[in-house]
Order: C-alpha cells, then structure tokens, then sequence
C-alpha cells in the first residue's frame, strides 16, 4: 500500500527518535509502536536497517546501489567527493537525509560550506524538490537566513545542496547557554521574524519553523536555515502542485499550524503561528500544547481543539511569569489563534508588537483601557511618586471623568479596528467572483480603497480623516506623491472642518508637509510646517519636527542656508529646554548633518548619532535609520568621501531588504539613483554598473502585484544617464527623452522639473538632437532663479553654454558664460559638480580652443598639476595637449595626449563620441608633427567611432571629419 502524506511526516519523526537509539534496542522499539502505527514498521526497519549498513566503514567498497531498495539512501563518508565538493565531517543527520562540512574540491572558492544530502528513498519527486530549494534560495540573501550557494547531481546520480555553514548553536540551546533575560531572548526572536517577514516579501513561506532551524552564531546573530520545504505562496494552494501531493506534507507537528495539520491552503500567517510556537517554547522551554500522549494523533487533536494556556501559568520560576504575564501573553495569545485571519497579518507586524513592548509602548494585542495606557505612560516617562499619585488620582478621582475617558478609549479603540478593517479591504484579494483584484497594480487598489471612504463612512469626519491620511501615507509609501497629497491636504481639511483637537491637526499637517518636501514642493512644504508649529503650541516633539522641516525646505528649495540654519537652531533651543522623543531628535540632527554635507568631516558625527537615535528607538530595521543612512551616502558620495558613502548605503540597502514587501521596491529605486552616481565618481564600472540596474529593473517588472509605470520611468531615465556617462548617446537619450516626457514622470515641483530639463539637456547636447537642448536649457535657468543662488545658478549656465558649443554655436556660449560671470554674487573659482554633468572645464576650455586662441587654454591649464583619480582632470589636460600642439609645442601635446587620453577611454563605451573627439585633436597634432602612423592610428580608432554611433552633436564630429579628410589627402 503506498504511503499517504500523514505517513511520510510521521515517518521523518519516527526515523528521528529510532536513530537515536541504540542499535540492540531499534527492534524492541520498533515492535513497541502503537497500532496506528504499525503499518510502517516494514518501512522504518527496511530504513534502520540501511542506516547500519551506511555507518560500515566497508559498506561502499563497492559503491552507490542507486537502482532501487534500500541502498537508494543517502551514503557518504569522509574525504569522498560530492560534485566538486570534498566531504571533511558530518554535522547532522535526520529522517530526512544528511548534512555534511564540506569545501570546494576545485580551489575556486576557499570558504566550508554545509552540503546537504537528502535520502534518495525521497522517491521520484525529488530532483523537483531539490530544484525548488534551489531557486527558493536564490531569492533570499538577508543577514539572518544561510545563504543557498549551490545544488545539483553529482557523477553517481546523487543530489545535494551546498549552503552557507553557519558555525553556531541551535536557538534554544544557545539562549540557555547564555542564561538569556526574557528581554533578550525576545530582541533575538525579533531578528528572527524580520527573517521570516523578508522571505515573506519575495513570496516564500518557511513551513517548518522550529529551534534545530535556528542557529546562533557567538556574536548573537540568527541564522535561519533550510527552505527545502518552503513553497512559493501562489503554489500553496491544495491541489495545486502535483509534487506536494508525491512528497507529502513534510513539516514538524508540534509546530505545525492547524491548516497545516488541516492540509489547506498554507499562508504568511501560518509561519505566524509557528513563529509563536517557537517564541513560547523559547521563553518557557516547553511548547504550548501538553496532550495526553506523545502520539501524533494526540498532538494534531491537541492544536485543532485546545486553546493553549498563558505562557505566565506555565512558566517554571516567579521571575518569568511575572515577565511574561499581561502583554506578552496576550502577544503570544494572538500569535497562537486558530483562526489564522485573527493572528498578526506579517511576520513584520509580529516583530513590531514586541518592539513595542521592549520599547515601552502599547501593544497592539493587548486590549486597550484607561488604566493600561496610564501604565504604559507612567513606565515610558519614569515620573517621580508623587507625579504618579497625581496620575492615579486624577484617573480615579471621580465616576464621571471615569466613564468619559472609557468611552473616549471605545471611540479610538472603534475607530483603530475599522482602519484595520478598510485597509484590509483594501487588499482582499479573494474579492470578487474571479479574484480579480489580485491582479490589480497597487494604485489601483488604493483608489478603490479611498473611494469607499466617502461611501462607507459618511458623517464620521474624525474616521474619515484617518483614513485620508491611511490612505495618503500608502501613496506616499509607493512613491506617487500627487495622489498622497491630495489625500493628505484632505485629511487636513476634513479635520479643520470639524474643529478637531489642534494637536490631531498640528500632526496631519505635519506629515502632510514631509510629503510635499519629498516631492520637492518646499514652498508649500514652508508654509504647512509654519502653521503645524502655530498649531502644536506646548508640543515639544511637533514643534522641533516642524522647525527641521522648515529647514530642509529653505536648503533644498531655495538654497539658503542661512535661514536653514536659523531653523535648526530654534528647533535646538527646545531640545535645549524640554525632552522630545527620540525620532524627532534623529531627525532634526539629520537635517543638520545634510546642512553641513559638503564639509564631510562635520557633518559624519552627526548622521552617525542620528543614525544611533533611529537604531535604539526603532531598533535594527528601522526606517528613520535607514532615510538617514540614504541622505548620508548622498552627501558623502557628492563630497568625494565615496567608500563611507558606499558603507551607509549598504547599511540603508540591507535593512530595506530585511524589511521586504515595499521596502524592496524602494531598495531597488535606491540602489538604481546610487549606482549613477557611484560611477560617475569611477567608483564601480560600468559593467557592474549596468548589471546592477537591470537586476534591480527585473525586481520591479517582477512584483506582484504590477507597479505603476513611474517606477519603469524611474529607472529607465537613471539607465539613459549611465549610457550618457559611459559615451553611449544613441542608446543613451532616447531613454532619458522618453522617461522625462512620459505620462509617469511625475513633476512635482521646481526641483523635479530642473533635473529633468538637466538630463535632457546633457543628452541631446552630445547627440545630433543638439538643436532641442538650447531651448530646454533656457528653461532650466527660469526655473533655476527661483530657487537657486547665484554660485548655484552655474548649474543651469553650464549646461546651455554646453548645449551652443556642441551646436558649433561658439560666440554665443562665450557669451552665456560672460552673462553668468557678471550676475551679482557668483564667486570665482567655482567648484566642479558631478551631479550636474557638465563642468566648467569642459565648456571653459573647449571654447576658446574651438575659437583658435590656444595661447588662452595654455594660461588657463598652467595651473594644473597630476592627481591618480581617473576622469578627474583628464579634459584640462587634454584641451592643454591641443593648445601645446596648436602653439607649435607638439612633441609636449603628444606626450599629454598619450598621458592622458588613457586615462580618459578607461571603463568608456568603445565608440564613446567624446573619447574619439579627443583621439582625432591627437591625430592632428601628430599629423602636424610629421607622425603620420601615429595619425592614422588615431584617425581610424576615431572615425571608427563616429561610423558606430553617427547620431552625434557637430561638435564631437568635427575634428574626426577634419583629420579624416586630411588623412585621405597626405
């Protein structure tokens, strides 16, 4: 009779106890076991039977049986090889299969890896199995889950799979080790469940979360392990894969949830549920459930049918219980329901709760009362005794205040569950008969979502208004910053309307006005924060918030800084004087440290105890700690400081991708703006470069549901730029034109509109499209007076005086450059850009060459001396090769030219218009010097050039032109 899927599972356990046993006990064992079982007696001593022989040093003298019977297990002994693995110990063994330490036969990879070696009596099903680990494991990198390095069959037919070795503990062992608090064993359960919730994110569930899958390394980190069960969650429907029905429910009963024990459909929230099994047992060593017997049958009975009791009543000394008694059993309560729609929704929300326990605050599986917030209050601020009598007093000092304030923690408790319950509405996506809005893109389901505000809320303005801003903070989340405005000002207005509470107000404009900074409308960004602090008189924690956002808004929208400063020195002066949480804190000194970004050594200290403040409010995935770590990189990368810039930017990458669900989305658009950058400092080439944004561009086509098409825009238009960089203009501009022009590039403010008019203006300078970037660039210099100072205007200037040079338009770029020069207050010797394309040598110094005065370019460029950076100066000295050779000083030129150009052409586009610029200007020099092999040579490389990529500016082709026909004519 073949096996059912209850028969493998209890099959793996009962293979687990036998092996445990001494050999001369396995059949007493095995003739003990219970009726129910006695159908797989056959099987298990057909199986301890090959286990004895597999433990014969002799046994594989003649080699793998892989025909069939009992040989078809998994045999293997030290120093064999395993693919291009060699064997060195075994370091675990279940019904399952085994695992071994291995390394890396061939020397490629000098690291140990932990090879896994399932039992081939799997039956046909498993080269499917193993090819699912496999690919299961590709899309999880976190810092808590081992790495899936390698799978496949070795020469003999065997499967394995290599994994990263995790030297460590199991979890429980470890925590009794350490003689953890409940508090720390709770902070390490959290990097746990971030774990579980980032596998969530990429559409994988665990399925067989329990402590022996849990190692800890001895600098307290966790390592979550083996996804060999996991399945892909549109695959965990029943019936649904044909290989689950083969292989059976493989999972761990005591941990198992009840629709696993049900077999229906697995999803995030039965990792849940067994996320609180291990939590409980963690915290008391026992597991929830204590049924009768230790048969399987008892144990699915027992979590089908029993509630499990309080953590509290079964803890095994007065100190745990009091621990755990109130909030986290009632976490661990909620985590541990039957039904799975009553557990926490993520593996995230879990975590969350016990943050906030740790934290101090309300929890949210606690039941909300009077008397429980005025805990939470008192043991958060710490007052003296007589504050706390005064509290009590006030509290109990009369019936009718009393009902007052239950009534009032009704309304807010009413009002919290029916946001839960709209923004579940929002994402049912079983709705309709077809399932349709599961394929719905985020967008659409948030507008689906705000229409039924108006429809199923009417005359609750308080609850409409948090739904606005639900709502608005959703759009916010992805990006789309037009609709979260709209329902922010919405929230603001259905509140002043009802005559709200002022600091209610005072918050949702608040928040209202950090969406318009992130969408760069500083302006009206100002003027909300200005009347959020009117509003937020006595509120410590509003007011700084409000005076750091007014300082980021004058130092990003009109560049004075003198008035940011002003800002941040108010919001300083009330730190000074009153004790403002944590996060506010984090944020103003944030805003400083962007303040002083161009002086690197200043502004480091303050993003780092920022960063700090973030970290021990939020804990390590915090979102306010990685914004900051964003904006650090940013100026650090600007200021050429790029390996501490690339050091927080990992930070910031890593802690998205923990996090999972949108943060990835957001990880991805990060990582594709900071790739541009990091190659326009030559910090990462261009191969590296590409590779790392098409990855991220395959990341975002791949979500489900689809995202909007601003996103494609996004990256679309940061790719254009790196062809541009990298000398590919033809492939370059049509993807910058076409993201900037498309109806997704959302322009929402004057900063927005500069930078796409900047791009624009850079690409079709260089390309035969030269013609359409003089008018752009006027425009960019419209909008640069309203919000740019004058040293910072040259940003705009540059680009259009760079746009008529590339026309051939020389007089009139000379006299660009002539208008900015007499604008009242640009200083001289103004510093280079990279963010802004274009600098001043290059359009400084081509001029006047272009115009026949070298002896100018020659005055221009004694100055300079050598640096190693390349692409640093390479243009200055250059243009001095040409001046050199132009002045009759050619022997010198060539000696620069071949310097130099070098250095120029590293990690660029073979067929970069500008490389072969400068290989025509060497190829006249030569030719003047009589080289002519030395001219051609430069002259074919340069046309070769042009004739790859001929939709270039007159400019760059008009010397490869000129060398050519003189090249014909000698």
């Amino acid at each position: 009779m073949p096996l059912t899927a209850t028969d493998l599972i209890t099959l793996s356990r009962l293979l687990d106890e036998a092996m445990d046993l001494e050999p001369a006990q396995a059949e007493a064992w095995l003739l003990a076991l219970s009726e129910e079982h006695a159908h797989l007696r056959p099987k298990l001593r057909e199986m301890l039977t090959a286990h004895g022989a597999n433990s014969n040093p002799g046994f594989m003298a003649g080699g793998p049986k892989l025909a069939g019977g009992p040989a078809d297990e998994t045999v293997a002994r030290a120093d064999e090889l395993i693919g291009p693995y060699r064997l060195i110990r075994e370091i675990g063994r279940g019904g399952m299969g085994a695992v071994w330490l291995a390394e890396r036969a061939d020397g490629t990879l000098k690291r140990h890896v932990a090879l896994k070696l399932p039992r081939l009596a799997w039956g046909a099903g498993l080269a499917e199995r193993m090819a699912r680990e496999r690919d299961i494991g590709a899309l999880l990198a976190h810092p808590n889950i081992a790495r899936l390095y390698d799978a496949g069959l070795d020469a003999l037919g065997r499967p394995y799979l290599a994994l990263e070795y995790i030297d460590g503990q199991p979890l429980d062992a470890w925590c009794e080790a350490q003689g953890l608090s409940i508090q720390d064993r709770l902070r390490l359960f959290v990097q746990i469940a971030r774990a579980v919730a980032y596998a969530h994110g990429r559409l994988v569930v665990h399925r067989d979360l329990k402590p022996s899958n849990v190692l800890v390394t001895a600098d307290g980190r966790a390592h979550l392990l083996d996804f060999g069960i996991a399945k892909l969650l549109h695959e965990a429907a029943p019936g649904g894969d044909q290989l689950t029905q083969e292989q059976g429910r493989v999972l761990t009963p005591h941990y198992a949830s009840p629709e696993q024990i049900r077999g229906e459909t697995i999803t995030v929230a039965s990792d849940v549920y067994s996320l609180g099994v291990l939590l409980y047992e963690l915290l008391i060593g026992r597991c929830p459930y204590a049924p009768q017997s230790k048969s399987l049958a008892a144990i699915e009975e027992a979590i089908l049918n029993d509630e499990p009791p309080l953590a509290s009543s079964r803890a095994r000394d007065r100190a745990t219980a009091t621990a755990l008694r109130g909030e986290i059993d009632a976490i661990l309560a909620k985590a541990l329901r039957r039904e799975a729609n009553q557990r926490y929704p993520t593996a995230d929300a879990f975590a969350e709760d016990i943050e906030r326990h740790l934290n101090g605050e309300r929890v949210i599986a606690r039941p909300d009362s009077v008397g429980y917030r005025v805990s939470k209050a008192l043991r958060r601020h710490r007052v003296g005794f007589a504050a706390v009598g005064a509290v009590l007093l006030a509290v109990l000092g009369g019936a009718a205040v009393a009902m007052v304030q239950a009534r009032r923690a009704n309304d807010e408790a009413d009002r919290a569950r029916l946001v839960k319950e709209f923004v579940v509405d929002i994402f049912d996506t079983q709705g309709g008969p077809d399932g349709s809005l599961a394929q719905m893109p985020a967008q659409a389901l948030l507008e689906r979502g705000a229409r039924m505000i108006d429809r199923k809320f009417a005359g609750q303005s308080l609850l409409q208004a948090e739904l606005y801003g639900v709502v608005s903070q959703m759009f916010f989340n992805i990006a789309n910053f037009e609709p979260a405005i709209a329902y922010g000002t919405r929230q603001v207005e259905t509140l002043n309307s009802a005559s709200a509470d002022r600091l209610l107000t005072a918050k949702a404009t608040l928040n209202l006005a950090d969406i318009l900074n992130e969408a760069g409308r500083y302006a009206d960004a100002e003027v909300r924060m200005r009347r959020a602090i009117a509003l937020a008189e006595g509120d410590a924690g509003m007011q700084v918030r409000g005076h750091a956002g007014i300082a980021l808004a004058a130092m990003l929208g009109r560049n004075d800084l003198e008035a940011a400063r002003a800002e941040l020195d108010a919001a300083d002066a009330v730190m000074a004087s009153t004790r403002v949480p944590a996060m506010v804190r984090a944020a103003a000194l944030s805003v400083r440290a962007e303040l002083l970004g161009s002086s690197p050594g200043k502004a480091r200290p303050l993003f780092d105890e920022s960063i700090a403040l973030a970290l021990a409010a939020e804990g390590p995935m915090s979102r306010q700690a990685v914004s900051i770590r964003l904006t650090a990189a940013k100026e650090l990368i600007r200021a050429n400081q790029v390996d501490a810039g690339k050091s927080y930017l990992s930070a910031a990458l890593t802690a998205m991708r923990a996090r999972g669900g949108a943060n990835d989305v957001n990880a991805a658009l990060s990582e594709v703006r900071y790739t541009g950058m990091l190659f326009s400092r030559d910090a990462i080439p261009f191969a590296d470069a590409f590779k790392t944004i098409e990855r991220d561009l395959a990341a975002l086509r791949a979500h489900n549901p689809p995202l909007p098409g601003w996103y494609f825009a996004q990256v679309e238009y940061r790719l254009g730029l790196l062809y541009v960089d990298w000398g590919d203009i033809e492939r370059g501009y049509p993807l910058v034109a076409r993201a900037v022009r498309s109806p997704e590039w959302q322009v929402q403010g004057p900063a927005s509109d500069w930078w796409g008019l900047n791009s624009i203006v850079l690409a079709a300078s260089r390309s035969d499209q030269v013609a359409e970037a003089e008018p752009q660039a006027r425009e960019m210099i419209a909008i640069g007076k309203h919000w740019q100072k004058a040293d910072e205007l040259q940003y705009s200037y540059y680009p259009l005086a760079a746009a008529l040079m590339h026309a051939r338009r020389y007089a009139e770029a000379e006299a660009t450059l002539a208008e900015f020069d007499a604008m009242p207050g640009v200083a001289s010797g103004l510093a280079k850009d990279r963010d802004a394309h274009v600098t001043p040598d290059e359009v400084r110094m081509l001029i006047p060459l272009e115009r026949g005065d070298a002896k100018a370019v020659v005055e221009m460029t004694d100055h300079l001396k050598p640096k190693d950076g390349i692409h640093d100066d390479e243009v200055a000295w250059l243009a001095r090769a040409a001046a050199l050779c132009a002045t009759g000083q050619t022997d010198a030129g060539l000696d620069l030219f071949a310097h130099w150009l070098p250095r120029l052409a590293t990690d660029r586009y073979e067929a970069s218009p500008n490389v072969a610029y400068w290989h025509a200007r060497m190829g006249l020099c030569a030719l003047q010097a009589g080289r002519k092999q030395q001219a051609r040579e430069a002259s074919v490389l340069a046309t070769a050039a042009i004739v790859k990529q001929p939709g270039v500016s007159p400019h760059l082709k008009a010397p490869v032109v000129e060398l050519e026909k003189l090249m014909k004519r000698s």
